[in-house]
């Protein structure tokens, strides 16, 4: 079949009109291309064409990623591969920047270990792990998180967790303020927590992502213990997703007003419909994280690699770099992503723990868990960063400002190719060192007491929405909503500092 995939490009640079290239037949998923429409007559002729070449009756499907952007999201009925050929024709005839400025198929990616390029990162069960032993692991030490908690715990800041469904049932997780399933559609998640016991992707491995964005929110819920958790499941139970479903997600989490984005996955081929949707996140005041990938080499997966994106490779429990984590100039700062497993015991000291399906806890190792510490921290310094501050600065700055305070570390790790490049060593406590302490929770506006103009504060935005421009502190209660239990909050530290 005769498709396209296209390669990275910045928005504000792009000449029109720009094809794709192709990639690995296995990895295209048929019926679906991400486009950019010269317009609404563009999307208009685009699907006429569609419907002149499928059966009749086939509907063809466009949903609008950003808005006002013309970035939609092609679907229709691929009977055969015949059809596929003909629409991918047809479409790349009219990528001419009259009707469409840009188009590529929809493809595969994830958070597997092959030669695609996932971010590969693997567990190890059995061990016996417990709740103490995650209280217990390196890498909050390393992190200092303890006296970090003094100063941030990420009150009023949203996170978006955009990997497989979370078990919600695990006793080690907070409750999320919501779940988005775009894989399953908002069935029954299934799969998701149980597995089916199929090797679907045929890589000779059976379900083995399934836990993996359990692992990936409780680290994160421990690194930003107030910071409220959205989980947007986008791969399934053998850690497969769509660039489209990814850039979906992505926009769902910027429409619920996120202020941070966890991507524990990756690939190494690059999507324009996810970079737009990355540039949209930027200016829309949101961090995004991204795992660089667990090659052990030179090099780094997309989307960590976006320019807008703060890139994260993985750390051990001496400060070194891991032997699995890749690393490249893109790479943004190292986190604890490293667990040496012994046969004779269980070494917390050299070890980085997560809940798991099951009401399990499992030793982990790989990009994805630096993803997720790196992206609690950012959350721990995004909750110091007051509306009046971020709103002396345009939205867009706030990315590059956490990054800032995140890669100012004493500590770095060295390139293992010797070419004198090293990163710093991701440390929680200096990183909310540059700010004061987070306001008590009844202090809505900060002034240093609870008092009307709090009030004033949470009466306003009752029942409302937020926007990943802005703090969330009015929903003291961390429950995605203003109602009585933030306002009788309020009332019982009335006048406290």
């Amino acid at each position: 079949m005769k498709k396209q995939v296209a390669c990275l490009a910045l928005i504000g640079a792009m000449s029109y009109p720009v094809f794709s290239e192709n990639v690995p037949e296995d990895l295209l998923v048929g019926g679906s291309y991400l486009v950019q429409a010269n317009g609404q007559a563009g999307i208009d002729d685009l699907i006429v064409a569609i419907e002149e070449l499928t059966p009749e009756g086939s509907e063809v499907a466009a949903t609008e990623l950003i808005p006002g952007s013309f970035i939609y999201h092609i679907t229709y009925l691929e009977v055969d591969s015949f059809i596929g050929d003909q629409v991918g024709e047809r479409i790349e005839l009219l990528t001419n920047g009259t009707t469409l400025n840009w188009s590529e198929s929809d493809y595969l990616f994830g958070y597997d270990e092959d030669s695609e390029g996932q971010s590969g990162s693997l567990w190890v069960s059995g061990l016996g792990l417990s709740s103490a032993n995650f209280l217990n692991q390196y890498a909050f030490n390393q992190l200092e998180l303890k006296s970090a908690h003094q100063r941030s715990q990420g009150e009023g800041v949203l996170i978006a967790v955009i990997d497989t469904m979370p078990d919600t049932r695990h006793p080690g997780l907070k409750p999320l303020l919501k779940t988005i399933d775009l894989v399953n559609m908002g069935s029954d998640p299934g799969d998701q927590l149980t597995g089916n016991r199929l090797d679907d992707d045929g890589d000779g491995h059976i379900d083995e992502a399934l836990g993996h964005g359990t692992f990936v929110t409780g680290l994160i819920q421990a690194t930003a213990p107030k910071a409220g958790v959205m989980a947007i499941a986008v791969l399934n139970d053998d850690g497969i997703g769509s660039a489209a479903n990814l850039a979906l997600g992505i926009m769902l989490a910027i429409e619920n007003g996120a202020h941070i984005i966890s991507l524990s996955l990756g690939s190494e081929t690059e999507s324009l419909a996810v970079s737009s949707v990355l540039e949209y996140a930027a200016e829309s005041g949101v961090t995004v994280f991204a795992a660089v990938g667990n090659t052990g080499t030179w090099g780094c997966l997309f989307p960590a690699r976006h320019p807008k994106v703060v890139s994260v490779g993985a750390n051990d429990h001496a400060m070194q770099l891991s032997p699995v984590s890749s690393y490249h100039a893109e790479m943004n700062m190292v986190a604890p992503g490293s667990s040496v497993i012994i046969y004779n015991g269980v070494d917390d000291e050299r070890m980085v723990v997560g809940p798991t399906v099951g009401e399990q806890y499992v030793a982990g190792t790989g990009t994805s868990f630096s993803t997720a510490f790196a992206a609690g921290t950012g959350a721990l310094i995004r909750a110091q960063l007051t509306d009046l501050e971020s709103n002396q600065m345009n939205l867009g700055e706030l990315g590059t400002k956490i990054r800032k305070r995140m890669t100012q570390g004493p500590n770095h790790v060295e390139f293992p190719n010797e070419s004198g490049q090293t990163r710093a060593v991701l440390e929680a406590l200096q990183a909310t060192d540059y700010a004061d302490p987070v306001p008590q929770d009844s202090d809505v506006n900060g002034d240093g007491v609870a008092d009307g103009a709090d009030l004033a504060m949470v009466l306003g935005r009752w029942g409302g929405l937020f926007s990943s421009g802005e703090l969330h502190r009015e929903d003291i209660e961390r429950d995605g909503i203003v109602d009585g239990q933030d306002l009788a909050r309020l009332l019982g530290g009335w006048g406290s500092p």
